[in-house]
């Protein structure tokens, strides 16, 4: 039997070395949005960011000119990840402003030749209104810099029409695909809710700001809100049918109705979003918004607005010290088919024994009757190369079954991600709450 909880205490390994360009391009990527301001910059801080198995630092929370960027990459590259970088002249080129060429050109002459360099950050959840100027800017980057991507990120999809421009999430996600041709579609996800009920509405006055109004009244929606699969599929697919990679940003910082998360949530928006066959995961946020009196009420990050490490801080390095193995072992492998096993009130695939061409072929619950039978709430992941990735979506409970592989199940271990041969087809299995186990079929 293969037990996970026995891994939680793990110590955390990140793989392969974050140094090497080869080691970069085997890894899965780890990212952040809102990183530590432009004033604390230096070796130690992002020593910091890579410990806890980031490789790739999210732009910083201040700053924007070439000075502090270069100081940024600088920090970043001593400690061998890559920085997002987000310099203020990027709005010129986004509004087509007097000199916007020699604009991107600036900008890709002052960071494009160096080695930490991940991406040049545009704009994050655009209409579809903006499509044609973001399209304009992805491609004067690809022209000026074609190893380095423009970075966009998109709304999730419980932001109204109004918000998307578009009649629906499909439509939306599907014409920006076809009008950016982006390197990457990103986009964001916040499940995690503590309102009381579905009709709950902020009772504070509006913010005066239209978009900020918005985004408040699609945050208030529902407890745990429905969506994130239905969410994550309709990216996935469009990806799929692009041949482009795609990133998840997932909730991290308490704030506004969102509640502060367990470990186990954590683990269940991490490896959820692998199972999809994300190429990347992004965290919201590493440093604590720094909004004093905000309607937002921005609490428990990663680190706090002083720089001190918070508890989720070793939440997230626990969970990377197993997504890298995990990430790195499904790096360019295609997501072949993604299934639901148990109760799941989205419109997601159910899982079905013995489908053509699947090397697991089937999943059995517990007996109700053994005295340590536990439910079984799975998503089912299949890659290229005969790897399973199991996933309890249960982020309360731990789950158990009995899974029959198509042939001799090898697990891959956390420490150092190789795989270990149990010489069986038929494995028991019990799942810590939202935690994954990748199998090889050997």
């Amino acid at each position: 039997m293969i037990d996970t909880s026995a891994w939680e205490a793990c110590k955390p390994n990140f793989g392969c070395d974050k140094q090497s360009a080869n080691g970069f391009d085997r890894r899965f990527h780890i990212t952040y949005w809102y990183g530590p301001p432009s004033e604390v910059t230096s070796y130690a801080v992002y020593r910091q960011v890579s410990d806890a198995g980031f490789d790739i630092a999210g732009p910083m929370s201040t700053g924007g000119d070439e000075g502090s960027n270069l100081k940024f990459r600088d920090a970043c590259a001593q400690n061998g990840i890559k920085a997002i970088v987000l310099d203020r002249r990027i709005n010129q080129v986004i509004h087509g402003a007097e000199g916007w060429e020699r604009a991107a050109e600036e900008i890709v002459r002052a960071y494009g030749s160096h080695p930490a360099l991940f991406a040049y950050y545009v704009t994050d959840e655009p209409d579809t209104s903006a499509f044609p100027a973001l399209a304009r800017v992805v491609e004067i980057f690809r022209k000026l810099d074609p190893e380095h991507p423009a970075y966009i990120n998109l709304f999730p999809n419980y932001a109204s029409s109004e918000q998307l421009g578009a009649p629906d999430y499909y439509t939306y996600v599907k014409k920006y695909i076809e009008v950016c041709r982006p390197d990457f579609v990103s986009y964001d996800h916040y499940h995690f809710l503590e309102v009381p009920r579905e009709d709950a509405a902020p009772k504070e006055e509006g913010s005066g700001d239209r978009r900020e109004d918005l985004i408040r009244q699609s945050a208030m929606m529902r407890v745990d809100r429905r969506g994130f699969f239905e969410n994550i599929e309709v990216v996935r697919d469009l990806c799929a049918e692009h041949d482009i990679p795609f990133m998840v940003i997932v909730l991290l910082i308490q704030h506004g109705p969102y509640r502060n998360l367990t470990e186990a949530e954590l683990r269940f928006e991490a490896f959820q979003s692998l199972c999809y066959g994300a190429g990347y995961l992004s965290y919201f946020t590493y440093w604590t918004v720094n909004e004093p009196g905000s309607w937002w009420n921005w609490k428990n990050a990663m680190v706090d607005v002083n720089g001190l490490v918070l508890q989720h801080y070793y939440d997230v390095q626990r969970v990377n010290s197993v997504l890298v193995p995990y990430g790195n072992a499904l790096k360019r492998k295609r997501s072949l088919f993604v299934s639901h096993f148990g109760p799941e009130p989205e419109s997601v695939r159910i899982f079905t024994p013995h489908r053509p061409g699947s090397v697991i072929e089937g999943i059995k619950p517990d007996d109700p009757g053994d005295s340590d039978a536990l439910p079984l709430k799975l998503t089912v992941g299949e890659f290229e190369d005969n790897y399973v990735l199991l996933c309890n979506k249960d982020f309360t409970a731990p789950c158990g079954f009995t899974a029959v592989f198509a042939g001799n199940a090898a697990y891959l271990r956390h420490s150092d991600g190789m795989p270990v041969s149990t010489n069986e087809r038929e494995v028991r299995i019990r799942l810590a709450p939202g935690d994954a186990l990748l199998i090889k079929v050997l």
